[in-house]
């Protein structure tokens, strides 16, 4: 009997090293202006206490692994999977970093969101 499963190739998902550095670098550049124009938008826009010092540190420091990440990695240059898996990791960790110093900035938090919301309800 003749094995033939050698000669298939592997799925093109199973391939290592087919996500760019240069592409994982432009859509974490458009998540630190979106998320710094967000936290801008509601701190000084719509009036919100937010710890924003501490949030607008966090979005630097992704602005400071980006660039680290743009002067170590050529542009053209592919990661392997553990060093995608690495980069996108640390984007989760500044998501939840954000994402809970935006949730209970202060103590007055719940009642400003409940007080907006029922003013846009009644505005719309």
């Amino acid at each position: 009997m003749d094995d033939h499963s050698a000669n298939i190739p592997p799925p093109a998902f199973a391939t290592a090293g087919r996500i760019r550095a240069r592409t994982l670098t432009l859509i974490r550049w458009i998540a630190v202006a979106g998320q710094a124009a967000a936290l801008m938008v509601v701190h000084l826009g719509l009036g919100f206490e937010l710890p924003i010092g501490l949030a607008l540190a966090t979005v630097a420091a992704s602005v400071l692994v980006n660039l680290a990440a743009t002067l170590r990695r050529p542009a053209g240059g592919n990661l392997d999977d553990r060093a995608a898996a690495r980069y996108l990791a640390y984007d989760i960790c500044q998501l939840a970093v954000l994402l809970y110093l935006t949730e209970h900035p202060v103590d007055e938090w719940p009642a400003e969101s409940a007080r907006f919301l029922r003013t846009w309800r009644l505005a719309g």
